[in-house]
């Protein structure tokens, strides 16, 4: 198996996650809304939503997601825990 036949499809979706990325979206505008009244509550929002978008793709490319899909109660343990500890944080 060569990486060579792959370079098309990997350049296609990479264009495509480049575009996604560069869009302005919720994310966003939560960093700058927070970043206006406080640069450092800006860094911990922004900081937060890179740690949560690390987690789900970590949790994509291990098959995690699968798992997930598969077994529907492990999703809701932790949406409560993770509801749980927001809350806790709110």
């Amino acid at each position: 198996m060569q990486i060579d036949q792959y370079w098309p499809s990997l350049l296609s979706v990479f264009a495509a996650s480049l575009v996604a990325f560069m869009s302005p979206g919720p994310n966003f505008v939560g960093i700058v809304s927070t970043t206006v009244t406080s640069r450092a509550n800006g860094l911990a929002v922004a900081l937060g939503c890179s740690l949560g978008t690390t987690f789900w793709a970590l949790m994509a490319i291990t098959g995690l997601t699968t798992l997930l899909a598969l077994h529907p109660t492990i999703g809701s343990v932790m949406q409560i825990l993770c509801g749980g500890y927001l809350t806790w944080l709110g």
